[in-house]
């Protein structure tokens, strides 16, 4: 009970905080102070958001059952997306996203494609960013009922009602802080586990001694699972709305440039923690479930005061995922489905009060689903796959070259993203990932469409082709 009480004040005071960084930056006019912090993004900034973002609630305790299962091989998977994916946008991309003025990813492809193809992806997305703003409620109970012993369903509610209250207040501005915030607790906090736990199994010379000889090898995973994880995770960075959120919010062109090159920078050897806390994880506890290790490392390796820390390190995991999905949600909908088709009229302030109504409308319904039918792992792969094969090749082969026609963009989204399912539900014909024929599919298809409809042409000012 006593160890309970220190959860709960160090949470208590956590959450406090949030909600106060919130009301701090509430003083907001217009939709673009909510919806981008007025274009004022630091490159620091950028950078540790970014990374605090990009961790999520999967990342902790999915990798580190990664570990626990396949070891180091394991990094693979999640390699493509933090380190060649955000340099590749760093590099060929930040720059010119941000000097074209978009506040989303929806006005680009309105540009080159037409509004069909703008409506399409916009709810492509949308779905997409519920299914994981609903395992982020998840998490919360998750990790409530771990560590607290109780209801599932409150820590849900209390997680829920205070990411809704400092995003729907302070915007941007609020996320970008409190996810800076975080990251000072998150980074340290996983980076001092890892020393730890490996010093609870006796040491790396233990390790080895206990561990199968597959976990300390690189690529034990083979090629053919690589290749595969590679095609698989390097999509996702280059269309996740959190990252195109944050270089339209930021201050120039180079601070969108270097906040992407920094991210990769921080991102990639932070990712190995998780993994490291995992295997180690695996010879002090070895009967734990995998997807539980962290937890049950962080509460029997600790002490109450650790452990309450660590609590606030996942609390600030979850958070800052959560957060910015819901922004984003909150300037998809705004933008691409308010303003364009809604109201056209609509003045900044009206804007500013319809995107928060959407912030809290869309953790609720997410709340409900999550309490009601928590079954989302399934849905959120099919979400991410189906937004990865649906948009990547229109959105990229779009944006660096104009040569496409306005209709192949839409045929494209949707014949592969059928295919994408259709092959889902096939269960995976010849063994192969759905993205791996979608990919190729959704480039013939826009080469097709492009020649059946060569009149159609690009974007009348050619806009999204830079």
């Amino acid at each position: 009970m006593a160890d309970k009480g220190i959860y709960l004040a160090v949470m208590g005071v956590y959450l406090v905080l949030m909600i106060g960084i919130g009301f701090y930056f509430s003083k907001m006019k217009t939709f673009q102070e909510f919806a981008l912090a007025g274009r004022t993004v630091s490159v620091p900034l950028f950078a540790m958001a970014t990374l605090a973002t990009a961790v999520g609630a999967g990342s902790i305790l999915g990798l580190g059952g990664r570990g626990f299962n396949e070891g180091i091989t394991g990094y693979w998977y999640i390699f493509p997306a933090v380190v060649p994916g955000y340099l590749l946008i760093g590099w060929f991309a930040a720059s010119r996203l941000r000097a074209s003025g978009y506040t989303t990813m929806g006005e680009l492809i309105r540009d080159r494609y037409g509004p069909g193809a703008r409506l399409a992806s916009t709810f492509i997305m949308l779905f997409y960013l519920w299914t994981q703003m609903t395992l982020q409620v998840i998490a919360f109970g998750n990790i409530w009922k771990v560590l607290m012993g109780s209801s599932a369903t409150t820590g849900m509610i209390i997680g829920t009602i205070i990411v809704l209250i400092y995003t729907a207040v302070g915007g941007l501005q609020a996320v970008i802080w409190t996810d800076a915030f975080q990251f000072l607790i998150l980074v340290p906090g996983v980076v001092a586990l890892v020393p730890i736990t490996i010093s609870a199994a006796g040491g790396w010379a233990q390790m080895r001694a206990v561990l199968p000889p597959a976990h300390f090898d690189l690529f034990s995973a083979g090629w053919v699972k690589i290749i595969t994880w590679l095609l698989i995770m390097l999509p996702g960075p280059s269309l996740s709305a959190y990252v195109w959120n944050k270089i339209f919010a930021a201050k120039t062109e180079r601070v969108a440039k270097m906040g992407m090159l920094w991210s990769a920078v921080l991102c990639g050897p932070f990712y190995l923690c998780p993994y490291l806390i995992g295997m180690a994880g695996r010879v002090v506890f070895p009967k734990c479930p995998a997807e539980q290790i962290v937890p049950m490392v962080m509460t029997n390796l600790l002490s109450p005061l650790g452990g309450a820390l660590m609590l606030t390190v996942l609390l600030a995991v979850i958070m800052s995922s959560a957060d910015s999905i819901l922004l984003c949600t909150s300037n998809a909908f705004v933008i691409d489905v308010y303003k364009a088709y809604i109201n056209p009229a609509a003045d900044e302030a009206q804007m500013l009060r319809v995107g928060r109504n959407v912030t809290i409308i869309a953790g609720a319904l997410s709340l409900l689903w999550a309490v009601y039918m928590p079954i989302i792992n399934v849905i959120w792969t099919l979400g991410y796959a189906v937004l990865a094969g649906a948009l990547f090749v229109p959105v990229w082969f779009g944006f660096f070259s104009k040569r496409y026609s306005r209709d192949s963009g839409l045929w494209s989204m949707i014949i592969s993203g059928a295919f994408f399912i259709i092959w889902s539900l096939m269960k995976n014909p010849f063994k192969l990932d759905p993205i791996i024929p979608t990919l190729p599919l959704s480039w013939i298809i826009l080469e097709v469409c492009t020649r059946l409809f060569p009149s159609q042409g690009v974007a009348s000012d050619g806009k999204a082709a830079m």
